[in-house]
């Protein structure tokens, strides 16, 4: 009974030791790829900002030229 108790405590603490190895890695990769996920993120709004603008400003000239006489 003493043995299997004893084994169970080391199997928990392994299991343990594995869950920190994991996360460990796990917040390494996240910390590494956040900055470049955030660097794309904001060059994809600009993106697309810049696409909306470059279009509202197309159908206004549009609209000035010849699309009111």
């Amino acid at each position: 009974m003493h043995v299997a108790t004893i084994l169970l405590i080391v199997l928990l603490a392994v299991v343990a030791v594995l869950l920190g190895v994991i996360a460990f890695v796990a917040l390494t990769i996240w910390w590494t790829f956040k900055p470049i996920l955030d660097a794309l993120g904001k060059i994809a709004l600009a993106l697309d900002l810049g696409r909306f603008l470059y279009r509202r400003k197309r159908r206004q000239v549009y609209r000035g030229s010849w699309h009111h006489e």
